[in-house]
């Protein structure tokens, strides 16, 4: 008899979707209803119960374990070794079949060789032995075990305590099992606890050799309550003692890693805090149901919320611990983390759906067979390859299946195929009902332990197509001979080449077609510089079926060619090759391309037309037909009339929402729509746009008539601006200039006549503080009037009372009020002809410019101002000398609110704006130039002869 032996790392519980019944025999009191997941949490809970029930003594821990361990494992024989002198095992006691069935096996010497007891306590694990084959065995010990008891199974594990090793204990099993690791499992965590046990009781026994009997009886006492509290401490498993309240009375360290708790926190708490609110109810039946005895342990899959609030799935073990009088005391949990485990049975049954849907959802048949090439399974597509059903496959042999000839053809690569692992051949199944059948046959040596798995794919239909191949090839080259375009086909793998070009490649491109097939780069080499990556692309494409091409030929002429192609693809689609033919165009192209110019030009004409009505602020609404049959309207317009034009809507109907300024609906024929469609233009007519939404928006509508060439009208456009933003500036503008000219300008007028007359008194200090109220008052006047003045220049409305002028005195008059400290030159430069000007307009912007020379220029430095004539009429320059203004600054001088230097210089920055707008209203332009020499500012003024006066 040979024997197996499996050695586990750790004495841990195995896992749910393999814990199975130690034996198909009834269960003994207190094992009804359990789940084979908690096994060992019971074994471990009534071994403890056990022990702390009786007198903490080596004898009794002994007779207890041999107890434990048949009563747990329903073995046959148990056998406890105690360890000896010079580390040899002796036998101590044995439970089961009487001590004379096994002679010879009292005493293990490792001087021996190896035994199972002996291996165990050397790797300081449990080992198991299982009498797997008929051969000679591996363990003396052992053996005995087997050919006396009649056992399927031996379990050796160490007693190990402390780090010592104080024995071992074997076990044998004779009943079927189901799975095997589990009593390995309990064995372990059996020896676990009655190791610690068993070395309390020694050490109690020693002390009570030197200590009263009520003395040893309380060191006893203490023994097993650290020992039991270690048990549960040290337990592979969560563990717990629980009031009757539900809370925790003490808890290991595994329990408070299952629910994320620290030990303090977790016996602080009760068990219903942290079950699951819908697994509540049931847990609390089970434990009512315990404290009224009616039953002694229950066993319950539930769920624990962690601390971080995740859901931890448990296997609970509960039982109750009881006085002497029958009085519950408090619940013995055992917990276990099943978490892992029911996502192992989840992929576990997704792999297996998964594994059934490939199996019998494959095109190809495959079939599963043993070792005789027998049927152990096959799908639905190998049942149809060989016209049976499953059940009549299943058990047969694939030779009964196939002629004798055939299955001669198949038993020696049979037979190689565990040699060799794989077996891959071509052949033709001949069935008893005549039909043959080619397949591939390919075959995996042991796809499953003791079975092979075999693919067959039918390969009628390629047979077909090859023969059509070869009859297609032959009308292909025959057609390809005698084309006068050029047929060539190019194969991909193992690497891009020619395997066919017709002959009449040497007309179109000069080169043989001996060349063609020397060198695949050919057509890539001869193609023009411009064309080369996209006949790379075309190349790299499998999709691409046309390409035009510009090459030389061999002779140096440039040509285009079309080249259609379509791609070869093998059974799974993937691109195996490419056939196509290419055609000269080089005349049609060189006629194509003056057109298509043409066409391109007119095409970016539309296109940047189009942009720019789409994008532009102002609204167009374009009227197609002579009559408006058709409308077009860019965004703007859309949002201005509130909504787009219907399709095919004339545009009376979609311009109905326009009226008159006073609100009044305009009749159709009165829009300036009507009217560019009669030949008229309007130009900047103000109107309203009556919508539910906003019935005033107020728009400028200006049209013209679309004529084509013979100057018939094809159309009209309109364009509509919205001029809200304008109107409201003219209402703030007017309102401003009321509140300036009846709020601001009256009590200026109050201050300056009080001041004036204060400033009449004798009295020096109250003089000059008169004179700077006035000063101050006029200051802020002048800043009145820049702004009433900005005001006007904004809204265009700037009166000037023009009328021709001699400019050289106008500006020595300027220069004479000024106040320059004498520092004033002026110089006329040649004739200088009269302009037509507002004098007081003009003096007001040489005062802001000779003012901001005084305060910008350098100290004591001449100011200079010249006049010279020009060919818009005269030109004015102020120069100072001072500090040079950067480069940045000059293009926003003339901007509202800029000053030239940050600094004590008062002035909010209108001068240089209302000058500008002065200038401009003149029809004239003014500027700035600096360097290191100083500042200059010109300006232009028109001749008196250029137009009359106006306002």
């Amino acid at each position: 008899m040979s024997l197996a032996v499996k050695r586990e790392p750790e004495a841990s519980v195995s896992s749910p979707d393999r814990a199975k019944p130690l034996a198909p025999r009834a269960a003994k009191p207190g094992q009804g209803g359990e789940q084979p997941g908690g096994r060992v949490a019971r074994a471990v809970a009534e071994s403890v119960a056990a022990l702390a029930a009786g007198v903490c003594s080596a004898e009794y821990v002994i007779d207890t374990l041999l107890v434990q361990f048949e009563r747990h494992l329903d073995a046959r024989i148990v056998r406890l070794y105690g360890l000896g002198e010079g580390g040899s095992l002796r036998l101590l006691v044995q439970r089961g079949i009487a001590s004379a069935a096994i002679a010879g096996a009292s005493e293990v010497e490792p001087a021996r060789g190896a035994t199972l007891v002996t291996e165990a306590v050397a790797v300081r694990s449990p080992l198991r032995v299982e009498a797997t084959m008929p051969e000679a065995s591996a363990f003396a010990d052992t053996r005995a075990i087997f050919s006396c008891c009649e056992v399927n199974l031996v379990i050796a594990a160490p007693l190990l305590a402390a780090g010592q090793i104080l024995g071992a204990v074997t076990c044998g099993i004779g009943h079927g099992i189901s799975d095997r690791d589990e009593p390995q499992a309990v064995a372990a965590a059996l020896a676990s606890v009655f190791a610690w046990a068993l070395d309390g009781a020694r050490q109690q026994e020693r002390l009570l050799k030197h200590i009263d009997e009520l003395g040893r009886a309380q060191e006893v006492l203490r023994n097993v309550e650290e020992r039991l509290n270690r048990t549960i401490d040290d337990a592979p498993i969560g563990m717990a003692v629980v009031g009757l309240d539900g809370r925790f009375v003490r808890v290991n360290r595994v329990l408070c890693d299952i629910v994320g708790y620290g030990r303090e926190e977790l016996e602080r708490m009760r068990f219903q805090d942290i079950t699951h609110p819908e697994d509540l109810e049931i847990d609390l039946e089970q434990a009512a149901r315990l404290i009224r005895g009616e039953i002694e342990r229950y066993q319950l899959a539930k769920r624990y919320l962690r601390k971080t609030g995740e859901v931890v799935d448990v296997m609970l073990s509960a039982s109750m611990v009881r006085d002497a009088r029958g009085m519950p005391l408090h619940y013995i949990s055992q917990i276990e983390d099943i978490t892992e485990k029911r996502r192992i049975e989840d992929r576990l049954r997704q792999s297996e759906r998964k594994y059934h849907a490939i199996f019998h959802s494959a095109r190809e048949a495959i079939v599963l067979l043993d070792e005789q090439m027998r049927f152990v399974d096959a799908n639905p597509a190998a049942c149809a390859l060989f016209h049976e059903t499953r059940e009549a496959l299943v058990g047969r042999r694939l030779t009964s299946l196939v002629t004798p000839t055939t299955a001669a053809l198949l038993e020696a690569p049979w037979q190689r195929l565990s040699v060799q692992g794989e077996l891959d051949l071509e052949v033709t199944l001949h069935l008893h009902d005549g039909s043959a059948i080619p397949v591939e046959l390919g075959a995996r040596a042991h796809f499953v332990p003791g079975f092979h798995l075999m693919t067959l794919r039918d390969v009628s239909r390629r047979k077909r197509t090859e023969a059509a191949l070869r009859l297609s090839e032959a009308r292909f080259r025959f057609l390809a001979e005698n084309a006068s375009d050029v047929v060539y086909q190019v194969a991909f793998k193992p690497h891009r080449r020619f395997e066919y070009v017709s002959p009449s490649v040497l007309a179109l491109t000069g080169y043989p077609v001996e060349q063609w097939y020397a060198d695949p780069e050919l057509a890539a080499k001869i193609a023009h510089e411009d064309d080369r990556q996209t006949y790379a692309r075309f190349r790299g494409d499998p999709n691409a079926e046309s390409l035009l091409l510009r090459f030389y030929r061999k002779n140096g002429e440039l040509a285009w060619v079309e080249i259609k192609g379509t791609t070869i693809r093998d059974e799974l689609g993937v691109p195996i090759g490419l056939i196509a033919v290419a055609r000269d165009i080089t005349e049609r192209k060189r006629a194509e391309q003056e057109r298509e110019q043409l066409v391109e030009q007119i095409e970016a004409d539309r296109s940047r037309l189009r942009s720019v009505i789409e994008h532009t602020p102002v609204g167009i609404v374009l009227a197609l037909g002579a009559r408006g049959e058709r409308t077009l309207a860019n965004r703007r317009a859309a949002e201005i009339l509130g909504r787009p034009p219907r399709p095919d809507e004339v545009s009376f109907s979609y311009l109905a929402p326009l009226c008159d300024p006073s609100g009044k609906t305009l009749p159709p024929e009165e829009h300036a729509m009507a009217r560019a469609l009669r030949g008229e233009e309007t130009r900047s007519r103000e109107l309203v746009v009556c919508r539910p939404d906003d019935p005033g928006l107020p728009v400028l509508e200006s049209a013209s008539p679309v004529r084509d060439a013979h100057g018939h009208v094809l159309g009209a456009i309109a364009t509509y601006e919205d001029i809200t933003r304008l109107k409201r500036l003219e209402q703030l503008r007017d309102e401003w200039s009321s509140i300036v000219a009846h709020e601001l300008r009256q009590p200026l007028t109050a201050i300056a006549s009080h001041a004036a007359l204060l400033a009449r008194t004798d009295e020096p200090t109250q003089k000059r503080r008169a004179e700077n109220i006035s000063q101050s008052a006029a200051r802020l006047n002048r800043l009145i009037g820049d702004l009433l003045d900005t005001t006007r220049i904004d809204a265009k409305q700037l009166e000037l009372a023009l009328e021709p002028t001699d400019l050289a005195s106008l500006v020595r008059g300027a220069v004479e009020r000024a106040s320059l400290g004498g520092w004033g030159e002026i110089d006329v430069v040649g004739d200088v002809p009269p302009v037509l000007v507002d004098p007081t307009r003009i003096e007001q912007v040489l005062g802001n410019l000779l003012s901001n020379a005084v305060k910008y220029g350098a100290p004591e430095t001449p100011i200079r101002v010249e006049i010279e004539g020009a060919e818009e009429g005269a030109r004015v320059s102020v120069h100072n000398q001072g500090a040079r203004i950067p480069a940045e600054d000059i293009p926003r001088l003339f901007q509202r609110f800029r000053r030239l230097h940050k600094g004590p210089v008062l002035g909010v920055g209108l001068g240089l704006y209302v000058c500008r707008g002065i200038i401009e209203a003149h029809r004239g332009r003014i500027w700035v130039e600096s360097d290191d020499e100083g500042t200059t500012f010109r300006f232009t003024l028109p001749r008196a002869e250029s137009g009359a006066a106006r306002r």
